[in-house]
C-alpha cells in the first residue's frame, strides 16, 4: 500500500491569526474527537500523516545504518541486555514534617470594595489572591473570620499549622483585639515547643508593629501607593533562616536592582525609628528596607529573632495572582518571588507538630470536591456561590450533607448564610409557600396579589407569572422592584393613604417617587402585604429616610418583580430545595451572630 500523500502546505500564521486566537476561547478537544479525526478520510487533516512519516524515516535510518556497517554496535533493548535495572524505592516521608499543612488566613473587616477595607458593618472578606498564594505552595486554607465567636476562632486555630495576617486599618476595637490575641496565641504555641509560623503582609505588618511596640501611633506617613520597588538588604545580614533562605543569588541581586515587589501603603516605619524602639529592635531583626516615591526610606521586611514570625510591608501574593493595579510586576522573576515566599511559609508550616485528625479537619470545615468560581482582574473580592438546582451551584454540590436546606436572616443588609444543621429552629408562627422552578437555574414564588393598608389592590396574577419575569427573593437587590403596572397601583394606594396625613416632599429624592415630610405626631403607618400562594408576607421595613425629616416608600419600578433586601430585614428565610418550599418567620436578626 502506497503511503498517503503529504499534508497540504500551511502558510505561516499572520499576526491577525494570533490576535484572533488569543481573544476567543476555544474549549479543549475531547480525546474521542481526536481519535475520530485520525480515523476519518486521509484527506481530512494533518493528524492522519503525522506519525507515519516519522516511523518511515526512523526505519529507513536504522535500515541504512545496518546495511552500511553490519558490524556496528546494535542498540539492545532492556530485555535483551539482561532485564530491567533495579528501580530505587521512594524514600519514606520524614515523620517530623507535616505534608498536609493547613494555613489560617484572617479576614479583613469590610466588604472588600475599593477604599473600604474597614467599615462599620460586620462584613469581612479574604482576597482570593491570598488563597491562591497558599495553595500554589501545597497547603490548604481555613478562613479565620475575625468577628466569629471566639470559641469558633480558637477551634479553627487548633486545626491550622500557621497563620497569615493581611491586616486592616484599625487601631482599636474588635479586629485589633483579635489580631493581638492570635499573635499572643502563636507566641504561646512556639514557647510550648510547636513550630507555628506567622506571615504578616502589608497592613498586617503595620498591625504587628503597633502590637509589638505597644504604641498605636508609631507608624509614619509614606508615599508608597501602587508602587513597584526594590528591596535593599541590610549589610552583613544572615538570610539562612529567613524568607529569603532559598532565593537563588541571581534573584537576590535582582531584588536589589530591579523593581520586583509591589508596595501599596501609606503608612510605615523608618529604620531609625524602628531601631530606636526597644520593643521592636529586641523582637525583630530588619532584613530589608525600601524607598517610597518621595525618596523616604522605610523598613520593608523583618524577621523575629526567636520565633518563626515574618512581616513584610510589600505584597508577595500580587505578582502572580492580582491584576487590578497598574504597577504590579508580572515578570518571570517577579512571579518567582511570589512562589518562593509561598514556599517559605508553607515549608515553615510543615514543621508544625499540630496534627488534627483527618476526620476532624475535613468534616468540620471542608466539603469534598466543591467548586467555587471567582474572577480575575477585579479590584474587589468576587465570586460565584450558586444556590439554585444547577449541578455546579454550591447548594447542589453539598445537597446531601445539608439536606438541600439553607437559610439567612438579614440585619442592616448583612447576615449569616447557614446550611443544614446550622439552621436555627424557627418558631411556631412560621409560614410556608411553594418554590416554583421554570428551569434548574431559576426559583420564583407565586404572588397572587398585594395589599396596602389592609386593602387588596386586585393586581392580576399574570403580572407575576414566569413569562412576565416571575417574583423573586433576592439578596443582591437593595429595594423591592415591581413591574410598572403593579408598581403604579401600589404607589397610588400609598399616596391615597398618606396624602391626607402628611405633606409630600417638594422633589423626587434618589429615584424614589413617593416621599413625605415626617410628622412627629404621625403614628398610623401603612403596611404592605404580599399575598403568596398559601402564605401572606408582611415586610418589617418598607420605608427609607434619604434625608433628615424625609421618609420615602422603598419601592422602585422595573422589568422584573423582586423582593429586595430592605423588605427582607428581620425575617428568617429557610429555603428547602429538596421539597421546593420556602419558610419564613419574623426574627430579630441582630441576634444572629454566627454561633
Amino acid at each position: 500500500m502506497a503511503p498517503p500523500p503529504p499534508p497540504p502546505h500551511n502558510p505561516s500564521p499572520s499576526a491577525s491569526d494570533y490576535s484572533n486566537s488569543a481573544s476567543a476561547y476555544r474549549p479543549p478537544i475531547p480525546l474521542s474527537s481526536i481519535t475520530a479525526a485520525a480515523a476519518s478520510s486521509s484527506s481530512s487533516g494533518v493528524m492522519n500523516y503525522l506519525w507515519i512519516p516519522l516511523l518511515l524515516a526512523l526505519s529507513k535510518e536504522l535500515a541504512g545504518s545496518a546495511s552500511a556497517d553490519s558490524t556496528a554496535s546494535v542498540l539492545a533493548l532492556p530485555s535483551q541486555a539482561g532485564g530491567f535495572p533495579a528501580v530505587p524505592r521512594c524514600p519514606t516521608e520524614d515523620p517530623s514534617l507535616n505534608f498536609r499543612p493547613v494555613i489560617g488566613i484572617l479576614s479583613h473587616p469590610g466588604d472588600g470594595a475599593s477604599g473600604r477595607l474597614s467599615n462599620d458593618s460586620d462584613a469581612s472578606y479574604i482576597a482570593a489572591s491570598y488563597v491562591k498564594f497558599v495553595e500554589s505552595a501545597g497547603a490548604r486554607v481555613i478562613p479565620l473570620i475575625y468577628n466569629e465567636p471566639s470559641e469558633v476562632l480558637n477551634d479553627k486555630l487548633k486545626l491550622v499549622n500557621g497563620v497569615i495576617l493581611t491586616g486592616g486599618r484599625v487601631k482599636t476595637g474588635l479586629y485589633f483585639k483579635v489580631v493581638e490575641s492570635i499573635f499572643k496565641n502563636i507566641l504561646k504555641k512556639n514557647d510550648g515547643g510547636d513550630h507555628f509560623p506567622l506571615l504578616a503582609i502589608c497592613l498586617g505588618f503595620e498591625l504587628l508593629t503597633m502590637i509589638v511596640s505597644e504604641d498605636q501611633n508609631i507608624l509614619e506617613n509614606f508615599n508608597a501607593v501602587n508602587q513597584a520597588s526594590t528591596l535593599q538588604f541590610i549589610d552583613g545580614i544572615n538570610l539562612k533562616r529567613t524568607v529569603f533562605q532559598r532565593f537563588p543569588p541571581p534573584l537576590l541581586e535582582k531584588l536589589r536592582t530591579e523593581c520586583l515587589v509591589m508596595q501599596n501603603h501609606r503608612l510605615g516605619i523608618s529604620p531609625v525609628k524602628f531601631q530606636g524602639t526597644k520593643n521592636l529592635s529586641s523582637f525583630f531583626e530588619i532584613l530589608t528596607t525600601s524607598t517610597d516615591q518621595d525618596g523616604k526610606v522605610y523598613v520593608s521586611t523583618v524577621q523575629a529573632d526567636k520565633y518563626p514570625v515574618t512581616a513584610v510591608q510589600w505584597h508577595p501574593e500580587k505578582n502572580a495572582f492580582e491584576w487590578g493595579l497598574s504597577r504590579i510586576p508580572h515578570s518571570e522573576d517577579a512571579v518567582e518571588v511570589t512562589q518562593l515566599v509561598a514556599n517559605f511559609i508553607v515549608r515553615e508550616a510543615r514543621k508544625s507538630m499540630n496534627r488534627p485528625s483527618p476526620l476532624e479537619n475535613k468534616s468540620s470545615w471542608t466539603f469534598k470536591d466543591t467548586v467555587f468560581g471567582c474572577t480575575n482582574g477585579s479590584p474587589v473580592f468576587s465570586g460565584i456561590l450558586g444556590l439554585n438546582k444547577l449541578p455546579v451551584s454550591l447548594i447542589s454540590q453539598i445537597r446531601k450533607s445539608v439536606r438541600g436546606q439553607y437559610s439567612y436572616c438579614l440585619h442592616q443588609a448583612h447576615g449569616y448564610l447557614r446550611f443544614g444543621d446550622d439552621i436555627p429552629k424557627i418558631g411556631k408562627d412560621v409560614k410556608t409557600t411553594s418554590i416554583l422552578h421554570h428551569s434548574a437555574e431559576t426559583m420564583f414564588l407565586e404572588l397572587k396579589d398585594i395589599s396596602v393598608a389592609g386593602k387588596r389592590l386586585g393586581i392580576s396574577t399574570a403580572l407575576f407569572s414566569y413569562s412576565q419575569g416571575g417574583f423573586f427573593v433576592d439578596t443582591g437587590t437593595q429595594l423591592t422592584i415591581l413591574k410598572r403596572q403593579a408598581y403604579d397601583k401600589v404607589m397610588k394606594a400609598f399616596a391615597n393613604f398618606y396624602d391626607v396625613r402628611l405633606k409630600r416632599a417638594s422633589k423626587k429624592i434618589q429615584h424614589l417617587d413617593l416621599c413625605y415630610k415626617q410628622n412627629s405626631t404621625m403614628s398610623n403607618i401603612a403596611n404592605m402585604t404580599f399575598h403568596l400562594q398559601g402564605a401572606d408576607y408582611v415586610p418589617s421595613h418598607m420605608y427609607v429616610a434619604p434625608e433628615i425629616g424625609i421618609m420615602c416608600i422603598g419601592i422602585l419600578p422595573g422589568e422584573l418583580s423582586i423582593l429586595g433586601v430592605l423588605q427582607q430585614f428581620n425575617k428568617r428565610f429557610v429555603f428547602d430545595i429538596n421539597n421546593n418550599v420556602l419558610k419564613f418567620v419574623s426574627e430579630d436578626c441582630s441576634k444572629d451572630r454566627g454561633q
